[in-house]
């Protein structure tokens, strides 16, 4: 039974990992795992039927991207802080100097 294309990449794209014309690229961590629910799906829809999955699609989606967002900004925080770290040694070896 071929699986209709039109639910799951209208969501995320032909290849099932988001749109790659948006300009804002998704963190690897969460492409992976949107690609695995992606391929998952596609494969429950012979079986359950495409209506199943067309009011799910948006909490799904919206799972995703807020995984995506805290995952970038939880980067951005650990990266700052490192980057703060990497400024205060130098600064605390002065002071015993």
């Amino acid at each position: 039974m071929e699986v209709p294309s039109n639910t799951l990449e209208t969501v995320y794209g032909s290849d099932g990992i988001g749109d790659e014309d948006s300009g804002r690229g998704m963190t690897d961590r969460v492409q992976t795992v949107a690609t695995a629910m992606y391929r998952e799906l596609k494969r429950l829809i012979p079986t359950y039927g495409e209506d199943v999955f067309k009011e799910m699609m948006p909490h799904v989606v919206s799972i995703l991207e807020s995984l995506d967002a805290a995952y970038k900004e939880n980067e951005e925080k650990v990266s700052e802080s490192k980057h703060s770290a990497n400024k205060a040694v130098p600064m605390l070896f002065f002071i015993y100097i």
